[in-house]
């Protein structure tokens, strides 16, 4: 996803993320309705391709719209959005399942997820305006002309240093086992601990609940006083305890 958005742009790679996320969605909840599963996870899977790709595509838009001293303030606050309705999740669809069945509730989700995806042309429409401001500004007050950025390409990965294919494995290994742990908590919290699945369900939540609250401290403090690495560690040794 990242090697097709550097070389068609972000624009379009959010265009093209969007609309695999809606259609997954909009799948997924045919399948909930029909009670399919092979429909469902061809949704999943088409929802997967796009799904994972906005990150790319979020953070880029993060690194363009925002300066050194705001950037990871921005950033906790990007992701503080997701994890907020991830939480509420836990409260809602449990609810929405019992009185209305898997079908409802897939849906429910899938219309959430396509009226959000409307606000991409929003973010389009300010990134091209933003843009042609910041080009005809540059050309008018120093006379510079608009540079072209080179095209990445497979052969760059060897030029990354040690560090970050470090930071890499990290997210790769945290976040993997995080994600793990919180999708099969539900289901641990009633086999073993015989809690009702609404009550799992929330509970569930808290992880989300925690990101929502620190995030963007996490990123106050790092745009105040830098330190990034020193917060790095701290957050990897909390995720281990």
């Amino acid at each position: 996803g990242g090697l097709l958005i550097d070389r068609f742009g972000k624009n379009t790679g959010l265009l093209v993320c969007t609309l695999f996320i809606s259609t997954g969605c909009v799948i997924i909840a045919i399948g909930g309705y029909m009670v399919d599963f092979n429909l469902l996870l061809a949704g999943r899977t088409i929802f997967g391709f796009g799904g994972e790709t906005m990150y790319v595509v979020n953070m880029l838009y993060l690194t363009e719209w925002f300066y050194t001293q705001e950037y990871s303030l921005a950033c906790g606050l990007s992701g503080t959005i997701p994890n907020l309705f991830s939480s509420l999740s836990g409260f809602t669809v449990p609810l929405i399942y019992r009185y209305y069945g898997l079908g409802a509730t897939l849906s429910v989700g899938a219309a959430l997820c396509v009226i959000s995806s409307l606000s991409s042309f929003g973010m389009i429409f300010l990134d091209i305006r933003a843009r042609t401001h910041d080009t005809k500004l540059r050309q008018g007050l120093r006379g510079e002309e608009p540079v072209e950025v080179e095209k990445f390409k497979i052969s760059d990965l060897k030029q990354f240093d040690k560090g970050f294919w470090i930071f890499v494995s990290d997210c790769f290994i945290s976040n993997g086992t995080a994600s793990c742990a919180i999708a099969l908590g539900s289901n641990m919290l009633v086999s073993k601990y015989h809690f009702s699945t609404d009550v799992a369900s929330v509970i569930d939540t808290f992880p989300y609940t925690m990101c929502i609250i620190l995030m963007p401290f996490a990123g106050l403090l790092a745009d105040r006083m830098g330190k990034r690495m020193t917060i790095i560690l701290f957050c990897g040794a909390t995720n281990i305890l």
